[in-house]
């Protein structure tokens, strides 16, 4: 049997005495996740299920741990992630009975209105990952540049101090030939403070990722 929609709703009931206190949590929590929402939105976080979001007890905020899946790599994954966070049936269960379009949608708009106005200062930050990239894209950035029989040869190998740059290379030189790939992560940040449509970058993540030549890339598509 499917689960009521007012479990999380009736738990920070649970926690106030009056209720003014409820809605004073409520109100946190719609304001906090709509926050959430947006920011996990711009940097591709994924990885959303239950046990990577915590609840402050004592005033309703919602809080995100567990950062490992960013920048859209859940898109790579064997069953590709396609929302863009997470919205569900226990969520709009403390909304109601306010619309989405009230509080949870002003905040995002809100919140992505004020990043768009900072896009520089975001974007300056963004770069940080081209001298410096995450480990996961040096290796599919490696892969990406080598053909199927070499990326069979050294699938794994990248360890965490980096260890298998290519032969001749020095660090910040491996980074510099491999700088394409983080740049190509932050073009899409970039498209998402400019308002792009989401479906439009998400059916170019797909097109660039390892569902590209699957037969069921194109009923993801529709």
């Amino acid at each position: 049997a499917a689960f009521p929609c007012f479990l999380l709703r009736n738990a920070l009931e649970n926690l106030c005495l009056t209720s003014s206190a409820f809605l004073t949590i409520k109100n946190q929590f719609i304001k906090s996740m709509a926050v959430f929402s947006a920011a996990s939105y711009l940097i591709g976080i994924g990885d959303r299920h239950l046990e990577n979001f915590l609840i402050d007890t004592s005033d309703g905020e919602v809080l995100g741990i567990d950062f490992g899946i960013a920048f859209g790599s859940s898109v790579n994954l064997s069953i590709p992630e396609l929302m863009p966070f997470r919205l569900t049936q226990q969520i709009e269960g403390v909304i109601a009975p306010h619309p989405l379009e009230g509080i949870y949608k002003q905040t995002m708009v809100h919140v992505l209105n004020a990043l768009r106005k900072k896009k520089s200062l975001i974007l300056d930050t963004c770069e940080i990952f081209v001298k410096e990239p995450l480990l996961d894209w040096l290796k599919d950035a490696k892969q990406a540049n080598r053909s199927p029989s070499q990326v069979q040869e050294s699938n794994g190998q990248l360890s965490s101090n980096t260890g298998s740059m290519a032969p001749g290379l020095t660090s910040g030189a491996q980074f510099e030939h491999l700088s394409w790939y983080p740049r190509k992560k932050i073009e899409v940040v970039k498209k998402k403070l400019r308002g792009i449509n989401p479906v439009k970058i998400l059916q170019r993540e797909l097109k660039e990722s390892i569902h590209e030549k699957k037969d069921y890339i194109e009923a993801i598509e529709r």
